[in-house]
């Protein structure tokens, strides 16, 4: 049989064939550029395996996201009550904004990296802000997750907070 097959009658779409060559390849320049002789063995064999066919996976594994970055901040950095609650309130901005973006626009690998971060994200996280009322009031069952005991309207966001919220985003950024 000369076609390439998952069963005997199933063949492997055209797409797919000329892909798997240069999947091999991923994968033996990852073995090669990560061999190390004291830590080879199965599970490392599938981890880099794993880490060469979807990278953006392995980038999450190796990188703190945004969100545990200020958590772990949170977590090991004592401040008064108020800072504390500050820190807190940012940290459910960023992941509703996450949430927002994976679910609502579709996007669902969207995970912010400190590393990765541009200037367009920010902005788009600074948009995000700005309309989260309106956004709140068009995706209810959405936002629901979030808060579901609150059944009031939203107000928009003033614009010292939103400096606040910005200045917020920065210093984790440093």
């Amino acid at each position: 049989m000369d076609t390439l097959s998952y069963r005997r009658t199933t063949a492997v779409p055209a797409a797919e064939q000329k892909r798997i060559p240069q999947q091999i390849a991923a994968v033996i320049a990852e073995i090669n550029r990560s061999f190390d002789a004291g830590r080879a063995n199965g599970d490392w064999l599938r981890q880099t395996i794993e880490d060469a066919l979807q990278p953006a996976r392995a980038y999450e594994r190796r990188h703190l996201s945004m969100v545990s970055r200020i958590h772990e901040y949170r977590e090991t950095h004592e401040g008064a009550a108020r800072t504390q609650a500050i820190i807190l309130d940012f940290e459910r901005k960023i992941i509703r904004y996450q949430a927002y973006r994976r679910e609502i626009d579709g996007e669902t690998g969207f995970t912010l990296f400190a590393e990765r971060l541009t200037l367009e994200d920010m902005n788009d996280f600074r948009e995000y802000l700005v309309n989260e009322h309106l956004l709140r009031e068009e995706h209810p069952l959405f936002y629901e997750q979030f808060n579901p005991r609150r059944k009031c309207r939203y107000r928009e966001i003033s614009s010292t907070t939103l400096v606040n919220t910005m200045n917020m985003y920065c210093m984790f950024l440093h």
